[in-house]
């Protein structure tokens, strides 16, 4: 109870338990993401098409592949790159040069998640990705070309980050972060196949691939930031690795929820997790509260297309009261992480991930409505 009374949840990742109309809530400090998108547009996408230029038809592809993609989340979760270069660099860094460099920064991570959420939804015979039909189902070639795509398109971000950054300190740091991003997804992946299967008692592989397919996806963005700010230590990134760690971490849990808790037009997807049978935080957490009873009626159920079996799913974790333990949850992981934060040594550094970590986890949206949800009492 003293964890509850102390921290008082309303940041964008409660919003979905706190039964808000709209699950998003933008970073106060993320106000031009009009530049993210011109950024996208008018400068990765067009130099994307110029590698490729001889090949005919090509770079088309390459335009309508990562316009239709990118991003393939919440464009503000990606902010922690621009949010952490900004805090940290000195003053006479931040020139305008460098302030676009910082943008391309970002959209590549965004492009690099993109791909391989191509792959990801394949594997998870999805449909829709934010709220667009995936891209293997609508390209030409269909599945397979377009996990090409996705390899190619991998294959420009480094040439891209060649072009911009090889003359910067931490160049090969960066490369090694976006290959983080792939490398870590795939075995998080690979992880997540191998583990659908009905024992739900055993979380030993659900933990690892929530590792690779999260947490190691996600902190490589603040990382980022970090390297473009001259700060390469690896003392300091080993630090942030481990905030923004659990970041993604909370993320994944996040977007478990949201399958159950929020609308399709709220999650701009479908039900892969529940009809393919993987294990997530839902089933592993509702698991761990069910009795005997309600466990066996939920093997029986989840895994299913029917939709009788669905709303079962769905009536045993409001049995459990999910979203109660979602936001303990939350809280729980909230204060490990302000004891990490409080551990770093760079003051500037401690800033940016608090900011962070506060606008998902405590701070209201601007547009947030007045009266709040009996689950935060």
């Amino acid at each position: 109870m003293a964890v509850r009374a102390s921290v008082n949840l309303k940041g964008c990742l409660a919003r979905v338990a706190l039964n808000k109309k709209n699950v998003y809530g933008r970073h106060k400090l993320d106000t031009e993401i009009d530049k993210y998108y011109k950024t996208l547009h008018n400068v990765v996408i067009p130099e994307f098409m110029d590698m490729v230029k001889e090949i005919p038809g090509y770079p088309q592809r390459i335009k309508k592949c990562i316009s239709h993609t990118t991003p393939a989340y919440y464009d503000g979760w990606n902010f922690s790159i621009e949010l952490m270069y900004k805090t940290v660099a000195d003053e006479h860094h931040q020139t305008e040069k460098n302030l676009e460099k910082c943008r391309i920064l970002r959209t590549l991570m965004d492009v690099n998640y993109a791909m391989s959420s191509i792959i990801d939804d394949y594997v998870d015979k999805g449909e829709y990705r934010h709220g667009k039909k995936i891209w293997a189902s609508i390209c030409e070639g269909g599945q397979e070309a377009a996990i090409y795509d996705s390899i190619s398109v991998h294959y420009l971000i480094l040439l891209m980050l060649h072009r911009h950054f090889r003359n910067d300190p931490g160049y090969s740091r960066l490369l090694e972060l976006h290959s983080t991003v792939r490398g870590r997804g795939a075995i998080g992946n690979t992880l997540d196949i191998l583990d659908r299967k009905e024992n739900f008692d055993d979380n030993t592989l659900w933990k690892h691939s929530v590792q690779n397919k999260a947490a190691n996806m996600v902190y490589p963005a603040a990382v980022t930031g970090l390297v473009h700010a001259g700060v390469l230590s690896e003392e300091l990134h080993d630090k942030t690795r481990e905030v923004f760690g659990y970041a993604g971490h909370l993320l994944q849990v996040w977007d478990d929820l949201m399958e159950y808790y929020a609308s399709e037009e709220q999650s701009g997807k479908g039900s892969p997790d529940s009809k393919c049978n993987i294990k997530s935080w839902a089933t592993v957490t509702a698991m761990a509260h069910f009795n005997e009873a309600q466990a066996k009626e939920f093997r029986a159920c989840y895994g299913s297309s029917d939709p009788a079996k669905r709303t079962r799913v769905h009536e045993l974790y409001q049995e459990v009261n999910l979203p109660r333990l979602y936001l303990d949850y939350l809280r729980k992981i909230y204060m490990v992480s302000r004891e990490i934060i409080s551990k770093i040594p760079d003051p500037r550094i401690r800033s940016a991930c608090t900011s962070y970590m506060d606008w998902l986890l405590l701070e209201p949206a601007q547009d947030d409505e007045e009266s709040e949800s009996v689950l935060n009492n």
